[in-house]
């Protein structure tokens, strides 16, 4: 029973307005007044100063200040510079070399980024043309540093490759040289005594040969061995037997050790000419550190006396206005004291009272609110007291709409219950129709477990405490329990916390669901007799979804096709059919592969899929197939047409149109091919673009710099003002340039003849003789500025003089699709990497090429696709799917050969390339393949 809304109170009285002389506006108006000339005038003369020290300030902080400090860090990072120089020249280790090469490029680009920093900043100061010249000499030098650097890291790299070639060779000597010892031993002694003299006498000078300092002392010295090692001589009495066969093996094992390609002399030479031209490159380093240096102390040195000419000025100015402000600040602070006690004792002290009064009215004291005067402190008085009274007056209609609130819950078609460790506080009537009882018979329950059974029960009283304890509403629950009388009901459980008598509880909202899930038990029926229908269709049925995962497949299908019953369970792929139509000889591996990609791409297409099979026993059936009508999932249909030949022709029509669409699929395939044949190109042209840059800069800079110096001792002789010493100085310096000009022009011709083998190789397809390992050399050299920048080294391995009569584009293609698949998937970005190149001839006159990384390796559910045309793992970021599809047409028709690979997730992966050395001429049957291929 609801109870009598009570009686309204009477809206208390409005605040009245009194009439006054000069209020508190006036008053503050006059006060304020007084206090805005003063302010106005202290404002005046403070902006103005302010304006210039920030002007000032600005100045510095923004052009001076960065400027030194920039300028100030050039010239650590280059004294970091010089120093690491030193230290990659001096490198013996490669570990020693990678550190300080690392080191010495980081420190390169900073400076750069520090120098077109102080361009931006000269430009923002409108200062860029004072300082440009400068600044283009230093970015210009700078760039020239780093390609000689970058040089000079290479030839310390191939010096110390060089010297750890030549301690093996050295050791191989030794060895050898402790086998000579058997020759001074039984009978065979005395015959082969001179002749074993003369060899260890060859050793010792090939022992000294690490030791020579000069190119030409070692060629003299190779020389000279070669032909005493054709001269050697046997004694008279050394003509039969083993001893001749063994002198024979022991002097063309020295002839291998001493003068083979591996041999001490070889490498000894290798070496020098590596550190010769390691020392030319550090010499021309050096030189270019001198004029960075020169130039880095000049900028230095103007950039801080202009930063100490204007910090003077600021300083002037800073003492000269300050004391001006000051003055004012003053007089300003005497008449704020004024205006403050002024306002003390006409303002604050009547409003602390005021405050006194409300905070006592609120705590329910009977104290009067004071209201005396004729201001505007009086009306606020006045207004407090006619807000206390209304909120008064507004607090008993809310206790009304509380209890009009509860009667509308009451009311509630939803069962609505307030528990507190599962014991119900509250129940409207319907909660208690739903439960089957009455309201006080709920609140009587010592808990709702009678209703929802012992394990809900648990369940449900554990997800009120977790309510209380979090605040967070779980989502709404289906529950089954049962009515006081018996009956079972289905109900939607929701609850939230609430506060209830002061206390968090759980407020449960409780929905009749009992006639839905009466529907949907009815539902599930029609979907069982639909699924009997669907058993007993005269034609067998397959419906796949999205991924070709079966979802239903009747048994008319698996009768018709003659496949087992596990073959149709729902979740099995769509290609075990296929594949056990192999397994079965009704298809070969071949064609069953390609029959799944054709219906998968048709069937994917949205194009219906019609076609005709006869099967072993010779029924004849008609496959039917399309997509599902919102485009989720297809479904195929099998029907025995024996006794349909009406329906022949149709099929055939079918036929000829899959066969057009295949030929379609197949031109597409071979321009996607093409083009990702000149996509590589493509990055082989940057990338020797990259690498002669840095050869034609050096070239150029030297020129210039020739120039330069014809040009001042031209002037010198034509004033007569030439000395001697300066000639030489100039001779000495064209020597230089000359040297450094010829060399780096050298160097770029190397570089573009070897990009013009590539490319043509690469564009044309002939077929020619080439040495293995040198185009493998050329061929990494073009991939080296990507190789570079991601921080992979490449290692190779290969017989030096084994030639190839094949197809060098195709080998090229295939290297440079896996070296840029290892870029792409092997390594994360900014990880080092390594790969391995491992050539060996193999029998049947055939080459066998290994390509392994250690980056993350391939899954083994990838693994078998890795071949398969479109198939990618970046999709999203660019991939095309076509790169080692590429690859293994290559290597399978231009080649003849195979390729396999193999791979554990985190160990890397290895490709291997078998093919024939000598590449048979193509048959007519071939040219096809060779058409995609290329």
């Amino acid at each position: 029973m609801s109870s009598p809304p009570p009686r309204p109170l009477p809206p208390p009285a409005p605040p009245l307005r009194v009439r006054r002389r000069m209020g508190i506006a006036a008053r503050i108006t006059l006060g304020v007044a007084i206090m805005g000339v003063l302010v106005v005038l202290t404002g005046v003369v403070s902006l103005t100063a302010f304006r210039q020290f920030r002007g000032e300030v600005a100045a510095l902080s923004n052009e001076a200040l960065p400027r030194v400090i920039t300028s100030a860090e050039l010239l650590t990072d280059f004294h970091g510079v010089v120093a690491q120089i030193s230290s990659l020249a001096a490198a013996a280790t490669e570990a020693q070399r990678k550190a300080a090469s690392d080191k010495l490029s980081g420190e390169l680009d900073y400076m750069q980024i520090l120098v077109r920093r102080l361009r931006e900043n000269l430009a923002a100061s409108g200062s860029a043309e004072a300082g440009a010249p400068v600044l283009e000499q230093l970015r210009t030098s700078l760039s020239v540093l780093d390609g000689t650097v970058t040089d000079l890291d290479s030839e310390v790299s191939r010096t110390i490759t060089a010297a750890r070639r030549l301690a093996m060779a050295t050791q191989e000597l030794a060895g050898f040289a402790a086998g000579l010892e058997r020759f001074a031993e039984g009978d065979d002694a005395a015959r082969a005594g001179a002749w074993s003299v003369r060899m260890a006498a060859l050793v010792a000078r090939g022992a000294r040969a690490p030791d020579l300092d000069h190119l030409n002392r070692l060629t003299v010295e190779r020389r000279d061995i070669e032909s005493a090692i054709g001269w050697l001589g046997r004694p008279d009495d050394a003509v039969s037997g083993a001893l001749p066969e063994a002198m024979d093996r022991a002097e063309a094992e020295l002839a291998r050790v001493l003068l083979g390609p591996d041999g001490v002399f070889e490498v000894a030479a290798e070496r020098l000419r590596s550190r010769n031209r390691a020392q030319a490159l550090y010499t021309q380093a050096r030189n270019l550190v001198e004029a960075v240096d020169r130039a880095v102390q000049a900028l230095h040195h103007r950039v801080q006396t202009d930063a100490d000419t204007r910090a003077q000025d600021l300083a002037l100015l800073t003492g000269t206005q300050s004391t001006l402000v000051m003055a004012l600040v003053a007089a300003s602070f005497l008449l704020v004291v004024g205006v403050f006690f002024f306002f003390r004792s006409s303002v604050s002290s009547r409003l602390l009272a005021l405050n006194g009064a409300v905070l006592a009215r609120l705590a329910g004291e009977p104290t009067r609110i004071p209201v005396r005067g004729e201001d505007e402190i009086a009306d606020i008085g006045q207004s407090i007291r006619f807000f206390i009274d209304e909120i008064g007056r507004r607090q008993q209609d809310l206790a009304a709409n509380e209890r009009r609130f509860r009667d509308l819950v009451e009311g509630s078609i939803q069962g609505i219950v307030i528990l507190r460790g599962f014991v119900p506080l509250y129940a409207n009537e319907a909660f208690a129709r739903i439960v089957g009882m009455s309201v006080g018979e709920v609140l009587a329950l010592p808990t709702l477990a009678a209703f929802l059974g012992p394990e809900e029960a648990e369940r449900t009283s554990a997800a009120c405490d977790r309510i209380i304890a979090t605040g967070e509403s779980p989502p709404t629950r289906r529950l089954q329990g049962r009515r006081g009388d018996g009956a079972e009901v289905w109900v939607e459980l929701s609850g939230r916390r609430v506060d209830w008598m002061g206390e968090p509880a759980v407020q449960a909202v409780v929905v009749d669901v009992t006639r839905e899930v009466e529907a949907e038990a009815a539902l599930a029926r029609t979907s069982a007799e639909l699924g009997a229908a669907v058993a007993a269709m005269p034609s067998g049925l397959l419906l796949l979804d999205g991924d070709f995962a079966i979802r239903i497949c009747n048994h008319r299908l698996l009768a018709i096709l003659g496949y087992p019953a596990e073959l149709g369970r729902p979740g099995r792929p769509f290609a075990d059919l296929f594949a056990y139509e192999v397994a079965a000889g009704r298809m070969g591996s071949a064609e069953g592969a390609a029959s799944r990609m054709s219906t998968e791409a048709q069937l994917r297409s949205g194009q219906p899929l019609v076609a005709e099979r006869t099967l072993s026993d010779g029924t004849t059936v008609l496959i039917q197939g399309n997509r599902r009508p919102g485009g989720d999932g297809y479904v195929l249909t099998v029907t025995d047409i024996t006794e349909q030949q009406r329906t022949r022709d149709e099929l055939r029509q079918s036929k000829e149109a899959a066969e057009r669409a295949l030929d379609d699929l197949t031109l597409a395939q071979k321009s996607l091919i093409q083009a990702e044949k000149m996509a590589s190109l493509g990055q082989l042209v940057a990338g020797v673009a990259h690498e002669v840059n840095t050869p034609v800069g050096v070239t150029l800079t030297a020129a210039t710099q020739l120039q330069i110096e014809v040009d001042e001792i031209a002037a010198r002789h034509g004033a007569g003002r030439l000395k001697r010493s300066a000639f030489e100085d100039f001779l000495s310096t064209s020597r230089e340039l000359s040297h450094l000009i010829a060399a780096n022009s050298e160097r770029a011709a190397d570089l573009i003849q070897s990009f013009k083998l590539v490319a043509i190789d690469q564009s044309s397809g002939e077929r020619r003789r080439f040495v293995l390992a040198d185009y493998i050399e050329e061929l990494l050299r073009s991939l080296s500025p990507a190789l570079r920048q991601a921080g992979c080294a490449v290692a190779v391995d290969c017989p030096p003089a084994l030639e190839v009569d094949g197809y060098p584009g195709a080998l090229s293609q295939i290297l440079t699709n896996l070296v840029m698949n290892v870029l792409t998937h092997a390594y994360d970005p900014g990880a080092a990497g390594r790969i391995r190149i491992t050539v060996r001839p193999a029998p049947n006159d055939h080459v066998v090429l290994d390509f392994a990384d250690e980056g993350r390796g391939i899954a083994p559910d990838v693994l078998p696709k890795i071949f398969d045309p479109f198939y990618t793992t970046t999709r999203g970021t660019g991939g095309s799917g076509l790169g080692l599809h590429i690859v293994y047409n290559l290597v399978a028709g231009t080649l003849r050969g195979g390729i396999t690979a193999a791979s554990e997730p985190g160990q890397g992966t290895c490709f291997t390339l078998s093919f024939p050395r000598v590449t048979p001429k193509p048959v007519a049957a071939d040219a096809e393949v060779e058409g995609v291929a290329d």
